[in-house]
């Protein structure tokens, strides 16, 4: 099987002409049935167009119709909560959150270095759904490893990482949606 290739139907693996004379030919077709049933089913698990991330407490409130219907009227955009950082951290929309951790959030802010690539640091949410674009990015990049790493410094990495990457229009992120 080629991944490469999703629409393969495998027809061309199918043998007719068995010559071994052998009774049991039947038993192997049906092995074979088995495995071309598996190659569509490992298919269809590799012909994704987006990723939606939830936390483990949330469920979604709409089909997969309704919700491929949504994702396709995006046109190819992420949908990622975008917030802009000061250099104390998260701008006021997140002051209550800062009260309470107030000392260990800014003081950790305060000692994570310059991020790279000269990107504008962003906050946003865990909960995001990215292109599968956006995913390849994220894992072929270079400049997304960087800028991966120094998200690791902050004390809300994952909150950080995706919108800074969604929201800098230099890195050329696919499906951001910035400005």
């Amino acid at each position: 099987m080629n991944i490469n290739n999703y629409d393969n139907d495998n027809d061309d693996d199918d043998d007719d002409d068995d010559d071994d004379g052998d009774d049991d030919d039947d038993d192997d077709d049906d092995d074979d049935d088995d495995d071309d049933d598996d190659d569509d089913d490992n298919n269809k698990c590799l012909n994704w167009q987006w990723l939606i991330n939830l936390t483990g407490e949330e469920f979604p409130l709409k089909t997969n119709l309704e919700l491929v219907h949504i994702l396709t009227i995006m046109k190819g955009f992420n949908d990622v909560w975008i917030d802009p950082c000061t250099e104390h951290g998260p701008s006021q929309t997140w002051h209550g959150c800062r009260e309470s951790t107030n000392s260990r959030f800014t003081e950790r802010w305060a000692h994570s270095s310059a991020p790279p690539h000269f990107v504008q640091p962003y906050k946003g949410q865990i909960h995001v759904v990215l292109t599968r674009a956006m995913v390849d990015f994220i894992l072929h990049s270079s400049e997304a490893r960087e800028i991966y790493k120094w998200a690791l410094t902050t004390l809300i990495c994952d909150e950080v990482f995706f919108s800074t990457l969604n929201a800098n229009k230099h890195l050329q992120a696919p499906g951001s949606n910035a400005g």
